[in-house]
Parts: C-alpha cells; structure tokens; sequence
C-alpha cells in the first residue's frame, strides 16, 4: 500500500516541473494528498510490522488523513476559480447540496453521532464524510465549469479519482469503523485507484494538445449531463422517500408523482431549449461566415481581405518586414460567360479558387474580389524569389485546361505584384498598385506576371 503513494509523488515532482504556473500549484497540492496517504498508510505498516498491535481508533495516521482531504479540498478550490453564473446555476448547486447532504446526514453522519464513542473519536470521524462531502461537491463545480484549463480525458481521471476516494473512505466509515468489520484489504484497491488515476491525470496534463476547447458535440454532451445533475440527486432523495414511507399513504403517493412529473416537464424544457440555442448559434456563425466570405467560391470577400490587410499593414511596421500581393483576372472571361452561359463561367471561378486553396501555405490569405478578380496575400515575405516562385506556381496551377460540362477550357490569367513597403505605405495604395501592374502584364501578353514598378 506504501508503494503505491510513493511512486505516484515521484510521478508528480517529476512532471510538476514541467508543466505552466496556474497549474503548478494545483498539481503540488494534489501530490501534497499523495504524500498524506503515504504517511498514513506507513503509520498503518509501523503499527502492524513493528510493534505488531492494531492501530488506535485515534492514531497519527488520522491527522495524515485528514491533512490529506484538506489538500485535496484546497486542490480543488484552486482548480476551480469559478463565480455564481446567476439564478439557475445557484439553484443547481442548491439542489445538489442539499442532496447529497441529506444522503449523507442519513446513511453516514447521524449514525457516527449515534455511535457510543468518545467525543474526540466522534469529531475525527465526522471530519471525514464532512470532507469527503466538500470534495464532491467541488467535483460538481468543476463538472459545471466549462472555461476548464485541461482536456476532457484529464478531467474524466481527476473526477474519477476522487470520487473512488470518497467511496473507499465513505465504505470504511459504513462498514468498517461503525459495523466493526475487517474490511482494510478490501478498501485497498480503492485507494490505489484513487491515486494511480491522479497520478495518470497528472501526466496526461502535460501531452501536447491537453489543454482545448471541448469538440462541439463533446460540449453539447457535457452540457446535457451537468443540466440533469441536479434531477438526479432529486430523483435519489424520491427514491429514499418511497423506502421510508412508502406508497401507502395518497398523498405521499401524489407529491412522488407530481415531482416526477415536474422533474420530466422540466428536463424536456431544458433539452429543447438546448436544441433551440445550438440552432441559434448555428445559424449565427452561417451569418457570421456568409458576411467575410464569397458566397460563390468561399474564399475571403473584398470587405473582409482589406480588413485583414489593414490589420497586417499596422503590425509589419517594423524593420526588415515585408508582404506581397498578388493580384490577378481571368483573361478573356468575359466571352467564356456569353459564349457558354453564366453556369460555365461561375463553376470555372470556383475551380480557379479550388486551384488557389491546393497552393494555399499557412499564412496565405486567398480573397475573391469580385467578377472574375482575386487576390493573394503572403503577409510574411522573405526574398524576392519567393514571390517569383509563388507567382510562376498560381501561373501554372490556374492556367491547366479543364473540362465544364462538356466545354473544355483553357484558361489564361494576368498577375500583378506589388510589395509592402516598396510600393504602398496603406491598403488602398498596395492594392491599386497591384492593380496597375496587372494590366501591365495583360499589355505584354496573357499568362504573365510583373511586379509593380514605378
């Protein structure tokens, strides 16, 4: 049983090391209750190996214990950092309190107040499913809080872990220290799990990726369970009432009912409510996407690219910093729309920005003007070649024939190129720049580029 512990706070001085300040300290005072479990359980191995006698009802190895559900508490709090979210949040947690506190009133504190021992023995046992309590609930919040700094799995492990150790502890104050069975060795592999799941937590927590936004039908799922926590704790309490009263009595049976009923009505309202706010926010982001983006080809719209040109022109203001821009049209376009019909101009357009979105790097910023007109930012530009690169690989790419409907097309281009801060000091500068040096390109001849000169 020392084994355990011991291995896990080498696993824990080993990783808090490397992992960030705000979680440093969450993490050394989970390894804290680590080294309390440590310390208890080699008072346990004192007792029995060395002066081989039982361990005291009262013993040091309660303090260790208890230092140890202290530390977990302050973990938690300090994992939290939550605030009251409004009315319906603090009825939740209402309603969980109050919950589990009568569960736990019932099947665990009052019969410790009951029981026939010294007052000291008395207050050292309520401490622990008093604890234990607050551990759950501060589990609870932390299910609620969604602006978490860790990822689901880490998540899953830390909930897991503590609420193994609340129910080893929770089984021992049953069975063992009130119905007086020996019941240690069955409690061990709780309190192994317990700490080989914090131990795990621990080490997931510093995998790249640990810490990210929940996938959306991740958050959706983990929104649906913390709304039915509280009617879970409720429908646990009804369940209780219906073994001690039972469904003789007709009132008894209609307020069971009622609030069954009540309970059901009101999941069913939340679930739509939820289904109404994902449509909501759904259709929001289509607005949201449908206002920066071309509706015809999905790349960036004229509004949106000059609004990220700008953006990008106040933070390159810095020595040595250089952007080009490449502007281009589709040569001859015109008379593929009256010759074919708009249906073959429009998909041609949405094959040349197929075309541009294969040679997109990760910082390129592709736009369609409008009509037949697009543009390509490399906000970080390096040599002079690598704009000649990037010009001759779009040449290549747009200018391969293709098939629409039976027409088969080759289409032929112009680029102009204009450099930031060589040729343009503001957005609408640098673009008609690129502009001008387009057409100087169609003077020369189509499937041309030439940057701009003045």
């Amino acid at each position: 049983m020392i084994l355990a512990p011991f291995l896990a706070i080498l696993v824990f001085m080993s990783m808090i090391k490397k992992l960030p300040g705000e979680q440093r300290l969450f993490w050394f005072l989970i390894s804290l209750g680590i080294l309390g479990e440590f310390l208890a359980q080699s008072t346990w191995v004192y007792y029995d190996w060395v002066l081989h006698s039982p361990t005291p009802d009262l013993s040091e190895a309660d303090i260790f214990w208890i230092l140890q559900s202290i530390a977990f508490i302050a973990a938690l709090i300090v994992r939290s950092k939550m605030t009251i979210y409004g009315l319906r949040y603090s009825l939740d947690m209402s309603i969980i309190l109050v919950g589990t506190f009568s569960i736990s009133w019932k099947f665990v504190i009052l019969p410790i107040v009951a029981s026939s021992g010294d007052l000291a023995t008395i207050i050292v046992d309520l401490i622990y499913p008093i604890s234990d309590l607050i551990i759950v609930l501060l589990n609870f919040l932390l299910i609620y809080n969604r602006r978490t700094k860790f990822s689901t799995a880490v998540n899953r492990l830390l909930a897991i872990g503590f609420l193994v150790y609340v129910a080893g502890d929770t089984i021992y104050l049953l069975f063992g220290d009130l119905a007086g069975y020996e019941i240690d060795n069955l409690l061990n592999p709780f309190w192994l799990a317990a700490t080989f799941l914090l131990a795990l937590a621990c080490i997931y927590s510093d995998q790249p990726g640990s810490v990210k936004a929940l996938a959306e039908g991740e958050a959706d799922q983990c929104l649906t369970r913390t709304m039915l926590l509280p009617y879970a704790v409720l429908g646990c309490l009804v369940i209780l009432m219906l073994f001690e009263v039972g469904l003789n009595d007709s009132i008894v049976s209609g307020i069971v009912v009622s609030i069954l009923l009540i309970s059901l009505r009101q999941v069913t309202v939340m679930v739509e409510n939820s289904r109404l706010l994902n449509e909501l926010k759904h259709a929001l982001e289509k607005s949201k996407y449908l206002a920066s983006h071309d509706g015809l080809t999905d790349l960036l719209n004229r509004r949106t690219f000059e609004e990220k040109l700008a953006v990008y022109m106040q933070e390159s203001r810095r020595p040595g910093q250089r952007m080009g821009l490449m502007f281009f049209d589709l040569d001859g376009f015109k008379q593929i729309n009256d010759t074919y019909g708009h249906d073959v101009g429009d998909a041609l357009l949405k094959a040349v920005a197929a075309r541009m979105e294969r040679l997109k790097r990760e910082d390129m910023i592709l736009a369609r003007l409008g009509g037949d007109e697009f543009i390509v930012l490399l906000p970080q530009l390096g040599s002079d070649q690598e704009i000649h690169d990037c010009a001759k690989m779009l040449l290549t790419a747009i200018t391969e024939p293709l098939n629409i409907k039976g027409v088969q097309l080759q289409p032929r281009t112009s680029i102009g190129i204009a450099i930031y801060p060589d040729h343009g000091q503001t957005p609408d500068d640098l673009m008609k720049v690129s502009d001008i040096a387009m057409y100087r390109s169609k003077e020369k001849g189509s499937n041309r580029y030439t940057i701009y000169e003045s």
